[in-house]
Parts: structure tokens; C-alpha cells; sequence
């Protein structure tokens, strides 16, 4: 079955990270470091009522691959089981 779903890009996460290899996997092994999200303009009221509130989920598509232009892999090997 093949459903196409349009997906449109709302915001962007910024860290310090640029590498995979380098970027920790949970928030608890690096609780000192920040990130920014930045919302479009336009999806900004969407938000409204959340300071009220001690956190938020955060739901992402992770759109780069390692090589460009290729399908993702259908079975993931989480980068620190890789060999």
C-alpha cells in the first residue's frame, strides 16, 4: 500500500551538533547543553497555552541521509551498534 502524505516543513531545530557520531542520543547524557526550535511565522499561534506547562513532546522527521539522493534504509542499526 503506498499513501503519500504531505508533510510540510513547520519549523527547524538548531544545536550545536553537525555530526551523528558526535551528537549525544538522550537528553540525560547531556543536560548542560541547549537547543533552539524556531516555528514559522504562520504556526506560531498553534502554541499558544504551552507556557503553562513544564514540558512538551517534540515529534520530528530527521530529513538527511547519509547519502543524498538514496531511499533510507528499512532496518535502522543504531550508530553505536554499528561496526
Amino acid at each position: 500500500m503506498d499513501l503519500p502524505v504531505p508533510m510540510h516543513v513547520i519549523g527547524v531545530v538548531r544545536t550545536a551538533h553537525t555530526e551523528v557520531a558526535t551528537t549525544p542520543i538522550q537528553v540525560g547524557l547531556n543536560r548542560a547543553e541547549h537547543g533552539t526550535i524556531e516555528i514559522a511565522d504562520r504556526y506560531q499561534e498553534g502554541l499558544a497555552g504551552l507556557a503553562d506547562f513544564d514540558y512538551a513532546w517534540l515529534l520530528t522527521w530527521l530529513h538527511k541521509l547519509a547519502e543524498p539522493g538514496t531511499d533510507p534504509p528499512l532496518r535502522r542499526v543504531p550508530f553505536l551498534l554499528q561496526s
